[in-house]
């Protein structure tokens, strides 16, 4: 729903009575990322694409020193001073990388970034399509990160909230009453594919302590920390409650090395939403149409015939027309040719779902796993692709927006 169940904009109202999660701008850092992959996945990204965690030289506006311009150049960092080369996007996101979300954001368009905050609800400060967008290096407060999250969990659409519901007289007339505002952000499948990449944040990435500490409700979110640990966020969601924290320092100022939306905001988030959902039942995000979800396929040698390969590459594709049980796996290698997949032919199953299609094949591998492409095509009839990683003796896959046909 809309309603905001509770808000605290400080500590002592006789203090102060500055409502910091309303009033304050401050940067969100990484907690802005989740804004620039739904860019991403809006314009036909998948979360196994690959994008490249390697040091990048920016040219930055020319400082003016003496009457001269000199040229500035910006070297963007991990948190981690670290480089981990061809990643895909979502671990990009769980691992909170800064350099893969900068050469995300510009390749799917800064001012395209910009036009999402803004449907997004980030709209008191304003937004220069500049790549340290990318890292959060904007003003917004609380309440409009807070909001913006909740995309997520309503299906791709942002709801105006609201504090007071209705206003009714003595006599029991209703003076006032909270109209619905909603805004289309995301469409259904988008919305969903975010909330899967932004749940590995609680479970394998930079806010694993939420699954670790115990709170299994399926929950999404992002933490956040800006240059010299002066704010420190994490926003986070589950089925019924969308929550904000950030702590800072009212006037702008490093608070020590350490204090990261990890260590300060997360620990905050997990205390209260422990106790919100003590008594509730565990409820899981609905699939919208037009997502392929995760399936766990058994290992595809002892389902094929004798032909199958041994060996399958970690980046592999299998393909599945409508009505057929004909398997298509595509290797990729660098003996491969680039233009003609490999294919094999047995039987799956009954079990195996069948599932909707697209009607391409187009698969792209990260370290040196080589490339190949190609389009298959069986009397007209569509195909299925489905991206998969190699777990064990399982072959998993990954989420993708399923195209027209």
């Amino acid at each position: 729903t809309r309603a905001i169940r509770a808000i605290v904009g400080g500590s002592d109202w006789n203090k102060s009575r500055w409502n910091r999660a309303v009033q304050s701008l401050r940067q969100p850092g990484s907690s802005f990322k989740p804004i620039i992959y739904s860019t991403a996945i809006s314009s036909g990204a998948s979360p196994c694409d690959s994008v490249n965690d390697a040091p990048i030289t920016i040219q930055d506006q020319d400082k003016i020193v003496n009457g001269k311009a000199e040229k500035q150049i910006w070297r963007p960092a991990n948190f981690e001073h670290d480089f981990e080369g061809m990643m895909t996007l979502r671990r990009a996101l769980y691992k909170s990388k800064n350099l893969p979300a900068i050469l995300t954001a510009q390749k799917y368009g800064l001012a395209n970034v910009v036009n999402y905050a803004r449907k997004f609800g980030i709209q008191k400060a304003p937004l220069t399509a500049v790549p340290s967008m990318a890292l959060g290096s904007i003003g917004a407060t609380l309440m409009e990160m807070t909001c913006a999250y909740t995309v997520f969990p309503n299906g791709g659409n942002r709801l105006e909230p609201y504090m007071i519901e209705s206003i009714v007289d003595k006599h029991g007339e209703v003076i006032e009453k909270s109209s619905k505002v909603e805004h289309e952000v995301l469409n259904p499948a988008a919305a969903y594919i975010m909330i899967d990449m932004l749940k590995d944040v609680n479970i394998r990435g930079t806010a694993a302590r939420v699954y670790n500490g115990g709170f299994h409700h399926p929950s999404g979110g992002k933490t956040g920390t800006s240059n010299d640990y002066t704010d420190a966020w994490y926003i986070g969601f589950t089925k019924r409650y969308t929550m904000g924290v950030w702590v800072g320092i009212d006037n702008p100022q490093s608070m020590g090395p350490g204090h990261t939306g990890t260590e300060d905001a997360l620990p905050v988030w997990i205390a209260v939403m422990k106790e919100l959902h003590k008594d509730l039942p565990k409820e899981n995000f609905k699939t919208p149409a037009g997502v392929i979800g995760k399936v766990f396929v058994m290992l595809l040698a002892r389902l094929l015939a004798n032909s199958a390969p041994k060996r399958l590459t970690a980046c592999t594709s299998l393909v599945l027309p409508l009505k057929s049980a004909t398997v298509t796996i595509t290797k990729s290698a660098p003996s491969l040719p680039t233009t003609r997949p490999s294919s094999v032919t047995g039987t799956l199953p009954p079990r195996l779902p069948r599932l909707l299609a697209a009607r391409s094949l187009q698969e792209r591998c990260s370290k040196q796993q080589g490339f190949a492409s190609g389009r298959l095509f069986n009397n007209s009839r569509p195909f299925l692709c489905l991206r998969l990683k190699k777990t064990s003796r399982f072959f998993r896959t990954r989420m993708f927006h399923k195209e027209k046909v």
